[in-house]
Parts: structure tokens; sequence; C-alpha cells
């Protein structure tokens, strides 16, 4: 799940380039993409639900690729 949580503060170009990636998820398919099942709306976040990925955090895989 991937949310981006509301605020006072939340540029609403950030909000849109959100809504804009949702979008283009519900569109891309292929097999190296991950796909989106449901997206929405609370009175704390925009949120949107996908497949889950077994394996280490890209964090932990990039770390791995710079050594």
């Amino acid at each position: 799940m991937k949310t981006l949580v509301k605020d006072s503060d939340s540029d609403s170009d950030i909000v849109k380039r959100f809504k804009q990636e949702i979008e283009i998820l519900y569109e891309l398919k292929h097999s190296n993409i991950l796909k989106i099942y449901e997206d929405g709306e609370n009175e704390d976040a925009y949120w949107y639900s996908m497949d889950l990925l077994e394996g280490p955090s890209l964090d932990i895989h990039m770390r791995k690729e710079k050594r």
C-alpha cells in the first residue's frame, strides 16, 4: 500500500502527481510492474493498494549494488 498523508501544508501539485501516478498504474500492463488493485481517500490520506513484492526493500537492494 502506498499513501500520501493529507495535511494543511499539502502541496496541490504533489496531490495531483499522486493521482496521476494512480491513473498511469491502472493503465500499465507489464510483468515488471506491480498491479494496482484499489485506490481511495479518507480524512487522513490518499492511498492505493498493489501486489505484494516479496524480498528486501529497494533501499537495501540499492545499497548492495553500490558496493
